[in-house]
């Protein structure tokens, strides 16, 4: 009997304690995404043998078992995958399910724009399935993304049966103030701790007032690094301060990148949008809410967009509870349009 982690109820946090065990016992550091790859005992002792540590991998299979078509999921600004995996497996065992990790994480270059991360996914992913029809989704400023590999993909002639754009807008042309145009790198620091607090339920205790009060940007690297472990969040001991760099950096190449994005044209696929119900905590709401039909994007695609709201926040909604819901809402959409 082959008995996979996941399955047996594993999650992103028990990742950390077991990846932090097999670094004590082992003596041997393996990445937490390492477990998606080699989600068994056996395939995990075949990771360990390796003369070299494995390099993160873009295209991450969380789930492959069924004869559905593949869903290929992008992430949000932070980039890592990890927190899809709620997602993935509330959809269940019969809808094959695709993360596509941004790269950077692992200190690699960072595509600066959507066109361009678009474009490299869009490679691994016709490895993975040479031809159409294609099933997208994405959140945060994954949607966006998710969005243009859909133009490319329908710029090549080829089909798309399904796009899922989960909590964000369409890029707006009009000329709004960039509330990021002043961001420091301590800016960008804190912006991470506060989205992993909130996905994580975990208080790193850490606010942007305490990290600029530290003596340099050094110093709150390694504060933030420190909390991250004694927590279990996202990096396992052992972890070095350049991982949360790396981390950081591509959340910020990433999300200037979101900011700048232009909709190239109209796709012919419908969008089924997915708002969240709450509002993030501590945040303001924007003097320049959205107030464009289906948040802009009944201009951007020649069908339709079904809107539909679910639990959570914006964070939150990929996270449980919430994310059962999300996931129901998604199959439910995904046998529509299949």
């Amino acid at each position: 009997m082959v008995v996979i982690f996941f399955e047996l109820g594993g999650h992103s946090m028990l990742a950390v304690k077991l990846m932090s065990h097999v670094q004590q016992q082992f003596r041997k550091r393996l990445p937490v995404s390492a477990l998606f790859q080699s989600p068994t005992v056996a395939t995990l002792a075949q990771q360990l043998c390796q003369d070299i540590t494995p390099l993160l991998t873009n295209q991450v299979p969380i789930q492959t078992k069924g004869e559905a078509n593949p869903v290929y999921c992008l992430p949000g600004a932070i980039g890592s995958v990890m927190y899809l995996y709620p997602l993935a497996s509330y959809l269940g065992q019969q809808q094959p399910f695709y993360a596509l990790q941004t790269p950077g994480l692992d200190g690699s270059t960072t595509p600066e724009t959507v066109e361009k991360l678009a474009s490299f996914h869009l490679q691994a992913l016709r490895q993975q399935q040479p031809n159409g029809p294609y099933q997208l989704m994405g959140h945060s400023s994954g949607g966006s993304v998710a969005f243009e590999m859909a133009w490319q993909l329908e710029q090549q002639g080829e089909t798309v049966a399904f796009l899922a754009i989960l909590d964000t807008s369409a890029p707006n042309d009009s000329n709004q103030p960039n509330p990021m145009a002043d961001y420091t790198e301590m800016n960008w620091l804190s912006d991470i701790v506060l989205v992993f607090e909130e996905l994580s339920s975990v208080d790193l205790n850490l606010s942007l007032e305490q990290l600029q009060a530290m003596p340099d940007l050094e110093t709150a690297y390694i504060k933030v690094m420190q909390a991250f472990v004694e927590r279990q969040v996202l990096f396992a001991p052992g972890a070095v301060v350049d991982e949360l760099k790396a981390l950081v950096n591509t959340y910020r190449i990433t999300v200037q990148g979101h900011a700048d994005y232009q909709i190239p044209g109209k796709v012919h696929c419908p969008i089924h949008l997915f708002r969240s119900q709450e509002q993030t905590p501590n945040v303001e709401p924007s003097e320049f809410e959205d107030t464009r039909e289906a948040w802009g994007w009944a201009e951007c695609t020649h069908a339709k967009v079904e809107e539909i709201m679910v639990p959570g926040t914006h964070v939150t909604m990929m996270a449980l509870p919430h994310v059962k819901t999300l996931a129901d809402e998604l199959a439910q959409c995904l046998k529509t349009e299949t």
